[in-house]
């Protein structure tokens, strides 16, 4: 029970910290009940699975018959990193369908994780250039994460990152 209220804490002071360098302005206290009342209501086993990034199973032709999503899903896993092989493609399909087929791949997973009533999944793609990424096509590339980041301007971090969301919403 100590442990279990022990991790609820860390757990709690996570999720808020997290939160909390990610937004520009400081949570309100609603904001923070609420996310004392979510991190309060998970298992440690729930806890521990929203910890781990692992790589989504199946690809975009076989994910509706993919068993190990559920698996993963039961182990509470609550972030995926989407790679090269989910996204397989026929040699003929066009950018718009390559795209659909990864927005449709996505939002089964996310439909999946709000049926069974959690929060939403997290994706993650590796962006780092156009050589060295999981999404090849379809898709607007963002700037080098080191060129941007080496300009040490806000302005077009914040902007580069509001491209690319738009171009993968």
């Amino acid at each position: 029970m100590f442990m279990n209220n022990i991790f609820k804490i860390i757990l709690f002071f996570f999720l808020w910290i997290n939160t909390s360098v990610l937004c520009s302005q400081s949570l309100t206290n609603e904001e923070e009940a609420k996310i004392k009342k979510y991190a309060e209501s998970l298992t440690i086993e729930e806890g521990v699975g929203q910890l781990f990034m692992v790589n989504l199973p199946g690809d975009v032709y076989n994910y509706k018959k993919n068993p190990y999503f559920d698996t993963l899903m039961n182990l509470s896993i609550g972030n995926f990193i989407v790679n090269t092989y989910n996204l397989k493609t026929k040699e003929q399909t066009s950018n718009t369908k390559i795209t659909r087929n990864i927005i449709d791949y996505l939002r089964n997973y996310q439909s999946i994780a709000k049926d069974s009533k959690r929060i939403p999944l997290l994706f993650a793609a590796n962006f780092e250039n156009k050589e060295v990424t999981a999404i090849s096509q379809g898709v607007i590339f963002p700037l080098s994460p080191l060129a941007v980041a080496s300009s040490n301007d806000s302005n077009l971090i914040r902007l580069n990152g509001k491209l690319v969301g738009a171009s993968i919403k």
